[in-house]
């Protein structure tokens, strides 16, 4: 395994260091040969330069990365997708001169995403009562629902701040029995901060939904777009202690603008 210097030294050969040059510890190129650097020979430099401008003149790695991210698609591991990647980088590497190309069976613990669905059914309180189907999808490593699904009043929390307010006692918070649903913005940011300040519903939503008694739970989708489809990541496993589960599920950010006074007590089914 290579360690941070020689890592430095290679990719300053790619950048054009002269042969006679050598890395230090600093990342400093110095005059001569030191006991702390790497000299990389005149042929090896020009290998490095030679490859760089094949690079830069073909389309090759775009063909690859191409056929991989949309003709293969989703590759979930375990799954078929995954299989037809497999076949697909051997046959690729094989195209591209390679001789020993091979593959290693491995037994992986796999979670498996079934078809879900969620209908949010509203009273004639609203000016368009009536059901409404939301774009979902079950978070990754989420408990399934009963056969029969699930229903119950939703627990509208605008932040998981606002959730973790109520103790951690179902007799003493209104989740309990509810389908607990956090319609946390994220805020668009060059920095990602705001990614950062809206995530953690994501990741401890819904263990802090299941202390206080919920029955499942959901939650905008953590992204600034208002495309119809949800992002559907896992909850970290560190954040997952021995609560009872729920089943999780994040919605569109563009079904939750249009639901944003279709709080509770209205009815979801999942």
């Amino acid at each position: 395994m290579m360690n941070r210097r020689h890592c430095l030294a290679r990719a300053l050969a790619l950048m054009g260091l002269p042969a006679s040059a050598t890395v230090g510890l600093g990342g400093c190129a110095s005059p001569g040969p030191s006991d702390h650097g790497a000299v990389f020979a005149a042929a090896d430099i020009a290998t490095a330069r030679r490859l760089i401008e094949e690079a830069r003149s073909s389309g090759e790695a775009w063909r690859l990365a191409r056929e991989l991210a949309v003709d293969i698609g989703a590759r979930p591991a375990g799954s078929a997708g995954d299989r037809r990647a497999v076949a697909w980088a051997q046959q690729a590497l094989r195209g591209l001169g390679l001789q020993k190309v091979r593959t290693q069976a491995i037994d992986l613990n796999i979670w498996q995403r079934g078809r879900g669905s969620a209908r949010l059914h509203i009273d004639g309180h609203s000016a368009i009562p009536g059901p409404r189907d939301l774009v979902m999808a079950a978070l990754g490593n989420s408990i399934s629902t009963p056969t029969e699904g699930l229903e119950a009043e939703v627990a509208w929390y605008p932040t998981l701040a606002a959730l973790m307010e109520e103790p951690a006692d179902p007799s003493r918070g209104r989740a309990a029995g509810r389908i607990v649903f956090i319609d946390q913005r994220t805020e668009r940011t060059r920095d990602g901060s705001g990614y950062g300040r809206s995530v953690g519903a994501r990741l401890n939503g819904p263990v802090e939904a299941a202390r206080r008694g919920a029955i499942a739970f959901g939650l905008r989708s953590v992204g600034t777009s208002g495309v119809r489809y949800p992002r559907a990541r896992p909850p970290m496993p560190s954040a997952m202690p021995s609560a009872s589960p729920t089943p999780a599920l994040p919605a569109t950010t563009s079904g939750c603008n249009r639901s944003r006074r279709l709080r509770c007590p209205w009815p979801m089914r999942t």
